[in-house]
């Protein structure tokens, strides 16, 4: 499905009005494993999000349709590969007559997995630079001949219709609540005596299926961002407590590119989950006196979302090469916006 417009974050949190949000046939569940204060609070801050984002062109996935094992939401993949790329993928389809689609999410995961200790992004191997989600995202995937594009980056100019057509055909979904590890189901309970716990993330955001961004939000009301920061330091680890294996979401290079901490006053971010070693930075716009954080909204409506840019479309590649080691550079929010943001 094509983006049109920018889609910007823009969130108003009314404290004494009520909210209802319509997601388009998608039911939203909340879960009752916080304070029922707090958790009414955040769901009216997360709910503003969702729908703000999908009246900007977002798509609402549900945590079901996500695959865990390949920290993939499948079906947004091959519709934009197969929508973008037709000629492409009857030439994959005659190379693999049978269960094509297997082959592909196959290749893939395993274009994704393969992560060493080098930095990738910048190696002089060829090969080596397309591995993980950012080489993924910025080079193309080759199988026994085929070429394919998994995001097409916002072209410089008009004049190549193909590029913009396939511009058009990014998908972007937003996925809350997810439940992302693999190792949480009763088939992996079966099978090997172990089960995690089914921990969920608010929001995830994805490009062509691919995951990009998590975000974990708190309502100031009733929780400052720093709970927001502990979550993510001590439930939200790159390998399963319970079975020591890696979280395909949350592995650095492997999983989402950056990882939010949210309140309607403050933003947080962090490109590497480490535990307790976990490094946020600051993701604030400043006050206009020059101060951190955000200025108050002239109309006093408290809780506009500060990080305006914070989604995903545009994907220029001269920012995607800012993203290569896991920092962005002086911390800055800059090469990711830019990767980011701006569906025009």
């Amino acid at each position: 499905m094509g983006v049109a417009g920018m889609p910007i974050i823009f969130v108003r949190y009314h404290q004494h009005c009520s909210f209802t949000v319509h997601a388009r046939g998608t039911s939203l569940t909340h879960y009752k494993d916080r304070d029922m204060s707090s958790q009414a609070d955040e769901r009216h801050f997360q709910n503003n999000v969702i729908t703000e984002m999908q009246a900007n062109g977002w798509l609402i996935g549900k945590s079901e349709d996500y695959n865990r094992e390949r920290a993939l939401y499948e079906s947004d993949l091959l519709a934009f590969v197969q929508t973008s790329q037709p000629e492409e993928w009857r030439k994959y389809q005659r190379i693999y007559p049978l269960d094509t689609e297997r082959h592909f999410l196959e290749r893939v995961t395993a274009q994704l997995s393969k992560i060493g200790t080098q930095n990738s992004a910048t190696h002089t191997n060829t090969e080596l630079r397309s591995f993980g989600t950012l080489g993924v995202l910025r080079h193309e995937l080759r199988d026994r001949g085929c070429r394919f594009k998994l995001v097409q980056f916002k072209p410089d100019h008009h004049l190549n219709p193909d590029i913009l057509m396939r511009y058009q055909a990014n998908r972007l979904r937003l996925v809350p609540e997810l439940v992302y590890s693999p190792y949480a189901t009763s088939a992996h309970m079966a099978e090997t005596g172990k089960k995690s716990k089914t921990w969920r993330i608010d929001l995830v955001l994805f490009v062509n299926g691919i995951p990009v961004v998590t975000m974990e939000l708190k309502s100031e009301f009733m929780q400052a961002i720093d709970s927001a920061k502990r979550q993510y330091c001590q439930t939200r680890l790159p390998s399963d407590p319970v079975t020591n294996k890696p979280e395909p979401l949350l592995s650095f290079k492997r999983g989402a590119l950056v990882h939010f901490a949210v309140s309607q006053f403050e933003v947080y971010m962090a490109t590497r989950l480490a535990g307790s070693d976990t490094y946020f930075l600051p993701f604030n716009k400043g006050s206009a006196g020059g101060g951190s954080g955000n200025d108050a909204p002239a109309d006093q409506c408290v809780a506009r979302y500060s990080a305006a840019s914070l989604t995903t479309s545009a994907l220029s590649t001269r920012a995607a090469q800012n993203l290569n080691s896991g920092i962005l550079p002086n911390g800055s929010s800059t090469g990711l916006v830019s990767l980011l943001a701006d569906a025009s």
